[in-house]
């Protein structure tokens, strides 16, 4: 997401892409089911990679890319979630497995104009 988001093939910045966003905040862990570490992220930086060295195709951005656009759609104000790694290890002798890392964090969304919250 560092360099922008995909609109009909052209990149654009989270101003752009969520032009009524006026804070976005995450908070939560990563990690597996044995160690976790927090996170803290906003619309400034969006940046997080899988923490499994193991790990290839670090692919969280993606999906919490999705989530924000999802939530967005629908107006949402706040989501709990738990995100899966996206990427595999390699094991040996061609075979691979899922990555075990996941993301479960919390999303709040302010949005610049006053809004009919849909949480609840």
């Amino acid at each position: 997401m560092a360099d922008g988001y995909f609109f009909r093939g052209k990149s654009v910045s989270f101003e752009e892409a969520f032009p009524d966003i006026k804070e976005l905040n995450i908070e939560g862990t990563e990690g597996d089911v044995a160690q976790h570490k927090k996170i803290f992220l906003n619309k400034d930086n969006l940046a997080i990679s899988c923490s499994n060295p193991l790990c290839e195709d670090k692919v969280y951005n993606i999906k919490l890319g999705d989530l924000i656009a999802e939530m967005y759609r629908n107006k949402e104000t706040l989501r709990k979630e738990i995100i899966s790694c996206g990427g595999y290890e390699n094991m040996g002798q061609g075979q691979k497995r899922r990555c075990l890392n996941h993301l479960n964090v919390k999303l709040e969304i302010k949005y610049k104009s006053p809004l009919i919250d849909k949480n609840g």
